[in-house]
C-alpha cells in the first residue's frame, strides 16, 4: 500500500508542474504507474485508468503545441513588420526619386540613402 501512495504522490505533483515541460521519461512513469494501478484494480478499472492517462496524455501535448507556438508568433509579426517597412519604403521610393530627379543625381542619391536608413533603423 505503501508504493501505491508513492506512486500517486508521484503522480501529483507532475500534474502540478508545467505540462509543456513534462519529459517522455515522466510520462514512461506514470504509464507504469498506471498499468500498475490497472492491474491491482482489476478490468473493470481499466478503462478509466487509460482514459485518465490519455487526457493526461493530451493536456501534456497540448501544452508543448502551445508553448510552440508562443515562440513562432513573435517571429512571424516580426517578419510581418519587415514587409510592411520594405513594401511602405518601396511605396515612397518611386514619387520620392521623381521629385529627387528634379535636383540631379545628388537629390537621388541622398533620397535613397534616407529610404534606406528608415527601412534598415525604424522599428
Amino acid at each position: 500500500m505503501n508504493a501505491m501512495n508513492m506512486k500517486r504522490n508521484r503522480r501529483s505533483s507532475l500534474m502540478t508542474r508545467d505540462r509543456a515541460s513534462v519529459s517522455t521519461e515522466e510520462l514512461g512513469i506514470e504509464l507504469r504507474a498506471a498499468l500498475g494501478a490497472s492491474r491491482e484494480l482489476g478490468p473493470e478499472k481499466e478503462s478509466e485508468i487509460a482514459a485518465s492517462f490519455l487526457e493526461r496524455v493530451e493536456r501534456v501535448i497540448d501544452a508543448q503545441v502551445e508553448a510552440r507556438l508562443h515562440e513562432v508568433r513573435p517571429r512571424q509579426r516580426d517578419r510581418l513588420g519587415r514587409t510592411m517597412r520594405l513594401f511602405l519604403a518601396l511605396a515612397f521610393a518611386v514619387p520620392l526619386t521623381a521629385v529627387a530627379a528634379g535636383y540631379g543625381p545628388e537629390g537621388i542619391i541622398l533620397t535613397w540613402v534616407a529610404i534606406f536608413l528608415m527601412t534598415v533603423l525604424v522599428r
